[in-house]
């Protein structure tokens, strides 16, 4: 549906369960958490376009937004708790093509993604670790297991180095990750790892002693060709759960092995377009140390074949902080205690809320409450936008945010 301009209208909708989807997991616990982050596509709209609720925000939320640049006046919400889910002529963008998504986007929609089963293959970690095989990539000694039996047989005759990692074929970052710390750890993940073969199987691979992470995104065009490759850090604590990226222009660590990641982003998208893939496409790389204690690159351990937050954050900061650092920073609800609205959390801040002037800040960019099947609440994941111009003032500022939100007598001077 073209707009009053002559461009074409598009529909934006988070489906944040699609991992999950792809290998089939139950979603019981987690729908809420995942409607939750639908908000997260708002930065990307531009006018004419929709963004797709699957919470219900508070108006001030999105005045909030509007003020501080990341959202484009002209864009439309469409709450589905309210009006249900509609298919229409507009161009359908999902964070992740799979049934749901086609279903949901009607048949006039199909032919502009790619068909279903191959944005499974390429998102299972079989397929990725088929490319770390054939390229030398990634981490070295690690293998996809299709069933147990084969894992077994592998514990027993094979001189493993623990501990190993274990992740199942399908899943976000950290998720089903097991730590096998020796022969006897099999046993007893035994029945999880059983459930995994049942889900597509498993990467088992040597443990390492990461330094840093880095991820990448890029665009596949349906002719096959692989364009705009950025870069970013990705920020993982050691239990290996994602918390964030962060963008430097500076940043030394891309500098050192942004050109062989780069690469790699690269040979990986034209192996995902021989498969049939085309769309966002995300790659994920880290750095360890070596037993011997010198530093190595484990490239393209994951593949993405959908958007990422690392997608989000660079779109955010195209939008207000171009020529500044800037970081995205998720906090749990269960470490992090916000006020009702905005403008509290604005005071909360003080003289380092967002200043649209200086370009330097800090951004809620998650509602501070939205509604679920009528109930209101803090969301499960908060996200917030920290703009500074240099990396150690980025640092400050997260600290500054951290030590604010985590106040144990916050609960005083606001009702949660």
């Amino acid at each position: 549906m073209p707009t009053t301009d002559g461009t074409s209208v598009i529909r934006y909708h988070l489906n944040a369960l699609f991992d999950l989807e792809l290998g089939r997991y139950s979603t019981a616990g987690v729908e809420r958490a995942a409607a939750e982050m639908s908000v997260l596509f708002l930065p990307c709209g531009t006018a004419g376009d929709e963004i797709v609720f699957d919470v219900k925000v508070d108006d001030s939320y999105l005045s909030y937004l509007s003020g501080y640049g990341l959202l484009a006046s002209g864009v439309g919400i469409h709450f589905t708790e309210e009006n249900g889910i509609r298919q229409g002529d507009a161009i359908a963008e999902f964070w992740g093509w799979n049934s749901f998504a086609a279903a949901e986007a009607g048949p006039a929609a199909q032919s502009g993604h790619p068909p279903v089963d191959v944005v499974a293959e390429v998102n299972g970690r079989r397929f990725c670790s088929a490319l770390m095989q054939k390229y030398g990539t990634g981490v070295p000694g690690s293998h996809f297991f299709s069933d147990a039996v084969s894992f077994d047989e592998y514990l027993r005759s094979s001189d493993v180095d623990f501990p190993l990692v274990i992740k199942p074929a399908f899943g976000s970052s950290g998720y089903g990750l097991i730590i096998l710390m020796d022969h006897s750890g099999y046993l007893t993940h035994a029945s999880l790892i059983d459930s995994y073969c049942s889900h597509g199987g498993f990467v088992a691979e040597p443990w390492c002693t990461r330094i840093v992470d880095i991820g990448s995104a890029a665009l596949i065009l349906p002719d096959g060709s692989v364009g705009n490759v950025r870069m970013h850090r990705q920020l993982i604590n050691r239990y290996g759960a994602f918390y964030g990226i962060a963008i430097d222009s500076c940043d030394p660590v891309i500098g050192s092995w942004g050109e062989e990641v780069a690469a790699v982003t690269e040979r990986y998208g034209r192996e995902a377009a021989a498969s049939g893939y085309f769309g966002p496409l995300g790659i994920d790389s880290f750095v360890y140390h070596t037993a011997a204690g010198k530093e190595r690159l484990a490239a393209g351990i994951e593949i993405n074949g959908r958007y990422t937050m690392g997608y989000l954050a660079h779109r955010i900061r195209n939008k207000i902080a171009r020529d500044r650092c800037m970081m995205m920073r998720l906090a749990g609800r269960k470490r992090c205690r916000l006020p009702e609205t905005c403008k509290q959390f604005d005071d909360l801040m003080g003289n380092n809320r967002y200043d649209p002037v200086d370009g330097k800040g800090i951004i809620l960019l998650t509602p501070p409450r939205a509604r679920y099947k009528g109930q209101w609440r803090q969301p499960q994941q908060n996200v917030f936008v920290l703009v500074a111009p240099d990396g150690n003032h980025l640092e400050k500022l997260d600290r500054f945010l951290l030590s604010m939100i985590h106040r144990q007598d916050m609960s005083d001077a606001y009702s949660c």
